[in-house]
């Protein structure tokens, strides 16, 4: 039996007007304007809108067509199966809904309290998502994107900005001209950017490239590489989870690495000669420089730290205590 009840083949919807859905259904909405759905605790669907709406049922979707640029807003059950945003001239906008979500759109996508999984389109309006339970997959033409709470995280832009705030999975960000900002991750972090910065405020296990722009790292654990053609890498590794092999370089630009007084480490680094400002200072009597090489080891020795730069200064410190 269909998910959906009540409902003829082909139908023209009065504004106002409810239709019966099991929890299994899955609602498609195909239009123009400002498309917006909210989840509810309802076990049907309630619109209001100024346009026509045609609903149509198409396999296992309920898909409803706005005729107008008037848009529409849409309450329903939260616990669809599935929802779909089709909006090639217009904003979306998808709140309280525990099922998938599809969003395709031109204006502004703002997506917040999903409990699943959501993928994202837009070709190059700004992409907002505030907490997400599940995954994200999300792609931008060139528009900012910015996500306060999310479980794993796929997110590329061709230019615009990225923000993530807290992940508790793995996060792959890419951008072709944007800074990457991710403030907590509960696991791994690959970003690339070709003209912006990277900081990453904690994360365990971190790959890191960017074209022309610095890179932080902090509170970071497990292995990390980090490379960047112009700028500085400041790296500030956790003081509680250990760290593993380390690989940092940059073309031009400084590296500088805040050690904490009980990390067991082995480092080498190394300034080539080819650049005028290259050069290594140690805080570290265990990592003694012999010209342009710095080596040795701290509390006995442990995980290799290689550091490289070929215009710019290596500086080994001694991270803060912490009150």
């Amino acid at each position: 039996m269909t998910a959906i009840t009540a409902l003829v083949a082909v139908s023209t919807l009065v504004a106002g007007e409810t239709l019966p859905l099991q929890k299994s259904a899955r609602v498609m909405v195909v239009g123009q304007g400002k498309i917006r759905i909210i989840g509810e605790e309802r076990v049907d669907l309630a619109y209001e809108s100024t346009s026509t709406v045609i609903a149509r049922v198409e396999g296992e979707w309920l898909k409803l067509y706005v005729k107008s640029e008037a848009g529409i807003e849409l309450r329903c059950p939260k616990t669809l199966l599935a929802v779909a945003i089709d909006n090639p001239a217009g904003e979306a906008e998808a709140v309280g809904l525990d099922g998938e979500i599809f969003i395709r759109a031109a204006g502004r996508i703002l997506l917040d309290r999903l409990s699943g999984s959501a993928v994202v389109r837009s070709p190059g309006g700004e992409v907002r998502i505030g907490r997400i339970g599940g995954s994200l997959r999300c792609y931008s033409g060139g528009g900012p994107i910015r996500v306060d709470s999310v479980g794993a995280a796929q997110i590329e832009s061709r230019g615009g900005e990225i923000f993530i705030g807290d992940a508790r999975g793995p996060v792959i960000a890419r951008s072709l001209g944007g800074n990457i900002q991710v403030e907590r991750a509960e696991a791994t972090v690959e970003a690339s950017t070709t003209g912006g910065s990277i900081q990453i405020g904690s994360a365990r296990g971190v790959k890191c490239n960017a074209g022309a722009g610095g890179i932080r790292l902090k509170n970071v654990s497990g292995p990390v590489r980090a490379e960047t053609g112009s700028g500085t890498i400041l790296m500030e590794p956790s003081r509680i989870s250990p760290l593993r092999e380390t690989f940092l370089r940059t073309g031009s630009g400084d590296i500088v690495v805040l050690l904490p007084s009980n990390l067991a480490l082995t480092v080498k680094a190394v300034a080539h000669e080819g650049g005028r400002m290259a050069r290594i200072i140690s805080g570290f009597p265990e990592i003694p420089v012999m010209g342009l090489t710095g080596q040795g080891s701290l509390n006995g020795g442990g995980p290799l730290m290689e550091l490289d730069v070929t215009d710019g200064t290596i500086f080994l410190r001694r991270a803060m205590p912490r009150p």
